[in-house]
C-alpha cells in the first residue's frame, strides 16, 4: 500500500482494511479474504465460541487455504509496485 497514505489510515484494523480498499485500491477479493481472517482471529482471541462455530474455519485445510490466498494476493500487489 502507499506509504504516504498509511499516516491517514484509521487505527482500527477493520476500518483500515476498508480504507485500503476504498482509498488505495485494495482488490475486493483480497479485502474480503482479509476480513474473514480478521473475524477468525477475533473469535479466537476473544474466546467467542459461538462466533467461532458459525464463522470460523471448518478445519485446518480451510485456514491454510485462506492464508495462502491472502499471501498470493499480497505478493501480486507487491509485484505491481
Amino acid at each position: 500500500m502507499n506509504k504516504s497514505r498509511s499516516a491517514v489510515a484509521p487505527a482500527d484494523f477493520r476500518e483500515r482494511l476498508d480504507f485500503w480498499r476504498d482509498a488505495c485500491g485494495l482488490p475486493t477479493i483480497l479485502h474480503e479474504r482479509m476480513h474473514r481472517l480478521r473475524v477468525w482471529r477475533n473469535a479466537s482471541e476473544h474466546h467467542d465460541h459461538r462466533r467461532w462455530r458459525t464463522d470460523g474455519p471448518k478445519g485446518v485445510a480451510e485456514f491454510e487455504a485462506l492464508v495462502k490466498q491472502i499471501h498470493a494476493g499480497v505478493a501480486e500487489l507487491e509485484r505491481r509496485g
